[in-house]
């Protein structure tokens, strides 16, 4: 009977283990089981009622996620949009909702958390096979090759987000590849990483690309012998600038893409354009309307649910009629942060961002590093923390990093 008792008890102590891993591999294929197995994490850390043992910063990283949540409510005091700002506040509860089973987890071995990252790393295949395997299928039935890029590759996920997903796997699989002996799995793990480089060609996002390219070089970097880096790096440029110099021969043989879009923003002197297609174009215009609207904003914002009406009627003024009627948000999640709740929020995002990277650098945490880098890249253009692709993604990781270090 103890005997028994003794297993049911370890079987126990094991589920938020198992619920993160589980977590780790829908975030990229389905969210909704992400925030299910969340949602049993929470529950199995009420039963097993483990306590706290953080350190200070961790501590204060607990306390500005909180005050992240708690500045979104205050928000709701002075919104006109009540039930917008509620929907806005119920997504963020996703930056909480992965604590209560990381801090139920125990201490997290290197073992544990290659097992957490390579579940992470399957989901993201796992998606990438799937859309390849849709987009073939149209192809066949007779689509052109379009079905292979950008958001018909992708879908239901933005191609920024999931290449976001992608070049943080590549960084994953960089540092699963140092720490393994065997030469099959680290020809599959390198494999592994350059296809999926070659899909966030694919998917054509500008930042996506762009962090993907410097997370080869960054991680060579962190997970190399200083002797090997130099070599290393040299050829790890040599192959990325013939992959992009083949993946934008591709672009531009269709005629005007998203590309020669974005290089003709720079021959322009102004950004005039209300082209639906020209994308570029509409997030410079939302990136000029929310720098004219900080100055209102600096106190307190104008509450959760109300940026995309105050963008609109701003941008009806300057003519910008797609992109008012799109009611789109301020495509850049510091710019998103200043115009809801103001100089605050703000400062709440900066410090969401400081502490992991501080903790990186401190311990010599490549991962955090790496992770901190591409979220700030991945800010610029995307309001990442308006969406849940991109709440979960930070949640679970920045979360995991920051409450259960795993061993060196």
């Amino acid at each position: 009977m103890n005997k028994k008792a003794s297993i049911n008890g370890v079987g126990l102590q094991e589920a938020p283990f198992v619920l993160l891993v589980l977590a780790a591999f829908f975030i990229p294929v389905f969210q909704g089981f992400a925030i299910l197995s969340a949602l049993l994490g929470l529950i199995s850390a009420l039963v097993l009622r483990n306590p706290l043992q953080l350190n200070t910063t961790a501590k204060r990283y607990v306390w500005v996620v909180l005050a992240i949540w708690l500045w979104q409510a205050v928000g709701l005091l002075y919104t006109s949009d009540l039930s917008t700002g509620l929907f806005h506040l119920q997504q963020k509860l996703g930056l909480l909702l992965f604590i209560p089973g990381i801090l139920a987890l125990g201490v997290l071995s290197s073992k544990r958390f290659s097992t957490i990252a390579s579940a992470f790393i399957l989901g993201c295949l796992s998606s990438t096979l799937y859309f390849l395997s849709r987009s073939f299928l149209a192809w066949k039935a007779g689509a052109d090759y379009s079905v292979f890029q950008y958001v018909h590759l992708s879908a239901p996920f933005h191609p920024s987000y999931f290449a976001l997903y992608l070049s943080f796997s590549i960084a994953l699989l960089a540092w699963l590849f140092a720490r393994q002996t065997n030469t099959f799995y680290k020809c599959a793990l390198a494999s592994l990483a350059a296809a999926f480089y070659l899909v966030c060609i694919l998917l054509q996002s500008k930042a996506g690309l762009f962090a993907a390219t410097l997370v080869f070089p960054l991680s060579i970097w962190f997970n190399s012998p200083v002797k090997l880096r130099k070599p290393l790096l040299i050829g790890a440029t040599v192959l990325l600038v013939a992959a992009n110099a083949i993946g934008l021969s591709l672009w531009l043989a269709e005629g005007e893409s998203r590309m020669e879009q974005f290089l003709a923003l720079f021959k322009n002197n102004t950004v005039t354009s209300t082209n639906p297609n020209d994308a570029n174009a509409v997030r410079f215009v939302l990136w000029k309307t929310s720098l004219e609207l900080s100055d209102k904003a600096a106190l307190a914002g104008f509450g959760s649910g109300d940026v995309k009406h105050v963008l609109r009627e701003e941008l009806l003024k300057n003519g910008q009629t797609y992109a008012a009627n799109s009611e789109f948000n301020a495509h850049n999640q510091f710019l998103q942060s200043l115009l809801a709740g103001g100089l605050p929020a703000l400062v709440l995002l900066l410090l969401y961002l400081f502490f992991p990277l501080r903790d990186g650098l401190r311990n010599k945490r490549s991962l955090n590093v790496i992770l901190v880098f591409l979220l700030f890249l991945q800010f610029q253009p995307e309001a990442m923390l308006e969406s849940q692709e991109g709440i979960l993604f930070c949640g679970f990781w920045l979360s995991l990093f920051m409450l259960r270090p795993a061993e060196d």
